[in-house]
């Protein structure tokens, strides 16, 4: 038997409720490795059929499956139990054991669906949940003027698409909002379901403000632009079909797209991180600037241990991670921009990937050692110097690197437009051009700010009067190749916090590898369902 390892953890506040039934059905994604020969295809045909499995489409890279709990328990040596939310609302299943691959199967790289819990939380931050009064907030177009956005851009032409695990927003708020504005063109808002989700905007769980804050930050700074967003659950698989999607989508065709769902890398498999991470290379080869958030807890990112963690997808090297600031402005300028710490546990995520290696456009900075160092860039975060957003005809004050996002994304859909087409991917650019406004006061953490990068805001917030140089291309055939950015260990180990570089992993060559059980692992405290949501 051929098999994988990885370390994907499941929310010790679910609760085991015994063995899925035998004829439960699963909806799996089997990712590959290498493109099918005539035998492997004959080889999986025969497995799936010996075994009661459907193949419902086959691509190079994937092939969906589906078939019951059994059937995937006899091919796999996997054994499924339900799980209970902590509020008793939700059932949901994962394997607890390893998945085991045939030999004869020995091109699978991944499996999706085997686990459905939630597997991402948004990265927004009401400023009433603070219980603190704003210091200032801020419209889209207001923080456009301070950070100098380039004029008179409004993103006509470009597309921009954004990732929404949950929720959904209502037409009339959008409309009432962008019309608040004094905009003189709105953006054109198009709803994608990917595997099942769908524009939800009574969602219970409160991700709808998230949607919310994307589509009208993203959409006020491109507010001549078109705007997709690719409605999915909150799966790892659904997480991975909505970005194929944007990536792929040949009738909207996003040249950006903005990530603000995410979750500690620790809690993700290796195998699921060098999947996504794939799909990342591929936008990044494409001219496809993925923007993800970096977190809204620290240098830990919110797990409780002894060691600092960075957020995925942030830590993807082939995506652009966005931390948080605190801006402060007389009305005309800024007067002053820190790290983004409210030293309650809330502030910008930051620090050092423990699985993807120091990509070449990092290799300038001297304070990344070995590791991807996260984020690349920033903007304001805080939210008592948030952003003001409309939802359910009701006015709030958000902040969190979820704002960040599509606070780059709108910028830019302007300097595509400037351009005439993509800028291609940005990071390389930033590195070389260093373009933004050097942030050198505060801490997120375990790490404090200083001149040029560090691991709190990055090369810092933007700087329109110099970011328009980024539409001049710069090679960036190093980081498009994931090969040359992963280190494929058993698991994801965390950083240290006395060195504030990952911690070394073993040499170690395993004879067998194995897809570890989802359950095994129970280490990370990712919320449940219904807690995602909400910082206290």
């Amino acid at each position: 038997m051929t098999t994988l390892k990885s370390s994907s953890k499941i929310n010790s506040k679910f609760t085991p409720r015994g063995l899925l039934h035998d004829a439960f059905v699963i909806d799996a994604k089997i990712l590959l490795d290498r493109k099918l020969t005539h035998v492997d295809t004959q080889n999986l045909e025969i497995v799936c059929h010996k075994n009661h499995i459907t193949i419902k489409k086959s691509t190079d890279e994937y092939i969906n499956v589906i078939g019951s709990s059994k059937s995937f328990s006899d091919v796999f040596g996997v054994t499924f139990t339900q799980f209970e939310s902590e509020d008793k609302t939700q059932m949901f299943h994962s394997h607890t054991n390893d998945i085991t691959i045939p030999s004869q199967l020995n091109f699978i790289s991944d499996i999706l669906g085997f686990n459905n819990m939630p597997c991402a939380r948004p990265y927004f931050v009401k400023c009433e949940d603070n219980t603190r009064v704003p210091l200032a907030s801020f419209t889209p177009l207001q923080l456009a003027k301070l950070y100098k956005f380039p004029t008179p851009y409004n993103g006509k032409g470009q597309t921009i698409g954004i990732i929404e695990l949950g929720g959904g927003y209502l037409t009339s708020d959008l409309t009432k909002y962008f019309q608040a504005l004094g905009l003189t063109a709105t953006p054109k808002i198009v709803s994608v379901s990917v595997d099942g989700g769908t524009n939800n905007p009574y969602d219970p769980s409160g991700a709808s403000l998230e949607v919310v804050l994307d589509i009208e930050v993203a959409g006020a700074i491109a507010n001549a632009s078109t705007i997709v967003v690719y409605f999915a659950p909150n799966t790892f698989k659904g997480f991975y079909d909505a970005i194929s999607k944007a990536i792929n989508d040949t009738k909207n065709k996003p040249s950006i797209i903005s990530i603000s769902w995410g979750a500690p890398e620790s809690y993700w498999s290796v195998s699921t991180l060098n999947s996504y991470n794939s799909l990342f290379a591929t936008a990044a080869r494409r001219g496809i600037n993925v923007f993800c958030a970096a977190g809204d807890n620290g240098s830990t990112d919110g797990v409780v241990d002894s060691y600092q963690h960075v957020d995925f997808p942030s830590s993807s090297p082939n995506v652009i991670a966005c931390g948080g600031t605190k801006l402060v402005s007389d009305g005309t300028t800024i007067t002053s921009e820190t790290v983004w710490n409210n030293n309650n546990g809330q502030a910008t995520g930051g620090g050092f990937s423990s699985l993807f290696n120091k990509p070449t456009y990092q290799n300038g900075i001297s304070s990344i050692q070995s590791k991807r160092g996260v984020p690349d860039v920033a903007g304001n975060a805080d939210p008592v110097t948030g952003y003001n957003i409309l939802m359910n005809n009701t006015s709030y004050v958000v902040g969190g690197t979820s704002a960040v996002a599509p606070l780059w994304a709108g910028l830019t859909a302007r300097l595509n437009q400037s351009k005439g087409a993509s800028i291609g991917f940005a990071n390389p650019g930033l590195y070389t051009k260093k373009p933004c406004t050097d942030i050198t006061v505060g801490n997120n953490g375990a790490y404090t700010a200083a001149v040029g990068w560090d691991a709190c805001t990055g090369l810092g917030s933007p700087n329109g009067l110099t970011v328009s140089g980024l539409t001049t291309r710069v090679d960036v055939h190093a980081n498009t190749d994931t090969s040359t950015n992963i280190n494929v260990h058993d698991d994801v180990a965390p950083s240290k916090p006395q060195s504030g570089h990952s911690k070394k992993h073993s040499n170690k060559v395993h004879n067998t590898h194995k897809i570890q059980s989802s359950y095994s692992k129970m280490q990370v405290n990712v919320p449940s369902v219904h807690s995602l949501h909400k910082k206290k």
